[in-house]
């Protein structure tokens, strides 16, 4: 990830004004609350985004918000994949701009882990959708390895074989 990018929206969260709701950490045993602006209801796929004060994106439920760290599976950002991207981005651009920040934000959110986690999951219906995805992400390390996971282990040969197929399409070399 981009840490400047990331950098600057630590400091745009840091301006007065924005409209902060406080939740139950999910992953912290000991009732600790976290600080949370809301980004995304992203009612098609039952699922509201927010990012936290330390810049961090994260799924909100009724009780509590899952933070996404690096490193960790986000099985819990899978129902995005419902959503074509191109409406994500959208909507988080719309709804970043209403809230003054810079719809440049949008390129802090996990796109790629989503679709790894969704290519590694063993699900017909995440895979797939995940596939999806990859095609319009740029070619890189990680998801290259994800595809290479999904092409020997999909859940179906037809995924497997889609698989193969992107890998293919991202290893090939672009004409400069």
């Amino acid at each position: 990830m981009n840490q400047e990018l990331q950098q600057r929206l630590l400091a745009a969260l840091a301006r007065p004004g924005l409209a902060w709701k406080t939740s139950l950490n999910h992953e912290i045993h000991e009732q600790a609350s976290l600080q949370w602006l809301p980004i995304a209801n992203v009612t098609t796929a039952n699922i509201e985004l927010g990012i936290a004060s330390d810049a961090c994106w994260l799924r909100a439920t009724s009780h509590s918000v899952t933070r996404f760290s690096e490193g960790k599976p986000c099985v819990f950002l899978l129902p995005v994949l419902e959503v074509e991207i191109h409406e994500l981005v959208r909507l988080f651009e719309y709804n970043l701009q209403k809230k003054g920040l810079s719809t440049e934000f949008v390129k802090t959110f996990p796109f790629e882990e989503v679709v790894s986690t969704g290519l590694e999951s063993h699900s017909e219906h995440w895979t797939a959708l995940a596939l999806k995805w990859a095609e319009q992400l740029p070619p890189s390390s990680k998801l290259q390895a994800s595809l290479s996971v999904l092409a020997s282990n999909g859940p179906t040969q037809k995924i497997r074989q889609a698989g193969q197929k992107l890998l293919a399409q991202q290893q090939k070399p672009r004409a400069s």
